[in-house]
């Protein structure tokens, strides 16, 4: 669905206060508004408060990361091997963004937010990430009908959602100079020996 441009223009100004306010002082309706140059009854127009303006600022974050990370074509079209390298490099090109989110979840303004408007935010944050489990579960499953691996339960696939989350850190970590195809061969190979 096609979110209305203003709308988005909204969200996207909230997100760049949310990253560049180091005073955490600014991210106001009216700054928002200054920022883009319209009036707040506008911004009114789209959101009833600026809690709610938060909560989609971060929801439309993780769908648009779910969005570029999911690609159902790869899964109608390649072998299980290369399905799962591919969603690796998915999930590594937007490991920037994932981190950026979890430091949003520091930001004054977010922690103030009464206790509904969290729940709220974590429930639409849980029902948008459930996209990319879902997505894993199609890969391993082709995996399976390939048999490439044996089958799935819950505990596994945790074990498997942290191995893949884990790599994201050792990607980033400087002192272990490994170069993404090594750790994707390494990780692609590890779901296959334990799941053999």
């Amino acid at each position: 669905m096609m979110m209305n441009p203003k709308k988005k223009a909204i969200l996207e100004t909230v997100l760049k206060f949310l990253t560049e306010d180091k005073n955490h002082q600014s991210l106001t309706i009216s700054n928002i508004a200054k920022d883009l140059d319209i009036g707040k009854s506008t911004i009114y127009e789209y959101f009833d408060s600026k809690e709610s303006m938060l909560i989609d600022a971060l929801t439309m974050l993780v769908e648009d990361i779910i969005t570029e990370i999911i690609q159902e074509d790869v899964i109608d079209n390649e072998m299980f091997e290369t399905c799962l390298k591919i969603h690796l490099k998915q999930v590594y090109a937007h490991a920037h963004k994932i981190e950026t989110l979890h430091e949003y979840a520091h930001h004054p303004d977010i922690r103030k937010l009464p206790k509904e408007a969290k729940l709220e935010m974590i429930e639409k944050l849980q029902n948008t990430t459930q996209n990319v489990k879902t997505y894993l579960l199609k890969i391993l499953d082709k995996g399976l009908q390939e048999n490439v691996i044996k089958p799935i339960n819950e505990d596994k696939l945790a074990v498997i959602e942290g191995l893949i989350f884990g790599s994201v850190f050792l990607k980033f970590d400087v002192s272990r100079n490994l170069d993404e195809p090594t750790l994707i061969n390494h990780i692609y190979e590890a779901i296959v020996t334990l799941h053999r």
